[in-house]
């Protein structure tokens, strides 16, 4: 019994790993409407520093590398340690 629940849950990990990257990529990068996920932004009006990470993060699956370090300069390091992160993840199902 405890092998099938450890079964079940290693798939399900690895569903919502999965999933995650399925709704990051659809997240518009291109588009420049005002809203935002950053509650920061949504308070304060000012950009953090972490504002375009997760459209960074979308324009980087797409592919789109240019549009990736447009949108926030620290991508160039939030992206490869939040794919190392996720690698670790995916390899030891754990989130």
């Amino acid at each position: 019994m405890e092998m099938a629940i450890h079964f079940i849950k290693n798939n399900l990990t690895r569903f919502l790993l999965f999933i995650l990257v399925i709704f990051i990529w659809f997240i518009n990068y291109k588009s420049a409407c005002g809203f935002s996920f950053c509650l920061f932004k949504m308070f304060t009006k000012r950009q953090c520093f972490a504002c375009g990470t997760l459209r960074g993060v979308s324009a980087f699956l797409h592919l789109d590398f240019k549009a990736a370090f447009s949108l926030n300069k620290m991508n160039i390091i939030s992206i490869p340690v939040l794919g190392i992160v996720y690698l670790n993840a995916w390899k030891n199902n754990r989130l």
